[in-house]
């Protein structure tokens, strides 16, 4: 439930709100964080499994990024995501 709403606003500023999206969050010693659009729905969900590129964060700014903030230090955010795929994951996660 709570993943609908982070997401729900975000959703309006999605770039690609008709292409399927899987991107996983990923903090030492935790599930996987995944935001998924599929279908026009959008959704976060903790998995330990399933497909998609991984961004890297701490746990502190993995929580920032889910609530639509940026960390302010560098180092906190680790990716290999491409930079769209990267501003898809930010405009998704923008709206709450």
């Amino acid at each position: 439930m709570l993943g609908e709403i982070l997401t729900r606003k975000g959703r309006t500023h999605d770039p690609s709100p008709d292409d399927g999206f899987a991107v996983r969050l990923r903090s030492d010693a935790t599930s996987d964080v995944r935001l998924i659009v599929d279908e026009g729905d959008a959704r976060l969900e903790c998995t330990d499994q399933g497909p998609g590129p991984v961004v890297v964060l701490d746990r502190a700014a993995r929580t920032l990024v889910i609530r639509g903030r940026r960390p302010d230090r560098r180092g906190r955010f680790r990716s290999t995501v491409d930079q769209a795929t990267l501003a898809r994951l930010q405009s998704l996660l923008s709206g709450y």
